[in-house]
């Protein structure tokens, strides 16, 4: 279905909207200092990084003809609510995330059934179908290339600069602690080093941007030495 130039800026800005409450409810929620229930990564900041390479990642594939127009907004959105309900060990997170994001974009006449469709499909691709050695979300980007995009966003720090991935990484480890399921911080820089070697991109786009992968296990070597001495 075509969409006109006006739907479609209708639709970005029904997605900006979206996008601040969702962020607004995970900082009144997770912030790490004031939530409800804090969580050291799991909380705005990692979902205003999503959301941030979500779009990026989606107007690189737009300009390649690989997605449309309006993807982007819906992209933004799916990105914006990926996490909106989160408890680690939960198998139903991504469920209740995206009726969350479906319930919000009833608000909008702007958004037909397909789109929400396309939302909760794209939240439910971020799903985990493996934790180790190879983090593997539920994406099929041969249905929708834009379930790619958004699975790819979520763990672009993997391919970003070293000291950001390092500093995500101590706090992914001290979640993980605080949830009671670690064994140790050597154990678990050895098991990063492996999920790096094991990572692949969905998209061309995120293989085009992230691609620091190499870096970051020289980075991880690094911090795991420098714990060594101390």
């Amino acid at each position: 279905m075509e969409r006109s130039p006006v739907e479609i800026g209708l639709m970005h800005s029904a997605s900006l909207a979206l996008a601040n409450r969702a962020i607004a409810g995970i900082t009144e929620d997770y912030d790490p200092q004031t939530g409800r229930w804090p969580r050291v990564r799991h909380n705005q900041h990692h979902t205003i990084e999503v959301v941030d390479s979500t779009v990026m990642l989606s107007e690189d594939a737009y300009r390649n003809g690989r997605i449309t127009e309006w993807d982007i907004a819906l992209n933004r959105i799916a990105a914006a609510f990926h996490d909106r309900f989160y408890i680690r060990g939960r198998s139903d997170c991504e469920a209740i995330s995206a009726q969350l994001a479906i319930a919000e974009m009833d608000e909008f006449d702007v958004f037909i059934d397909a789109d929400k469709e396309a939302v909760e499909r794209r939240i439910m691709a971020t799903v985990m179908q493996s934790y180790f050695p190879r983090l593997l979300q539920s994406a099929d980007i041969e249905r929708d290339y834009s379930e790619g995009i958004i699975c790819d966003a979520d763990f672009s720090l993997f391919g970003k600069a070293a000291v950001p991935f390092i500093k995500d990484s101590v706090l992914e480890f001290r979640e993980l602690v605080l949830a009671g399921h670690t064994k140790g911080i050597m154990q678990f820089f050895f098991n990063e080093e492996i999920l790096l070697r094991n990572h692949r991109w969905y998209t061309e786009e995120a293989a085009a941007h992230y691609n620091n992968m190499l870096a970051n296990i020289a980075a991880v070597k690094n911090f795991r030495d420098s714990l060594a001495v101390q």
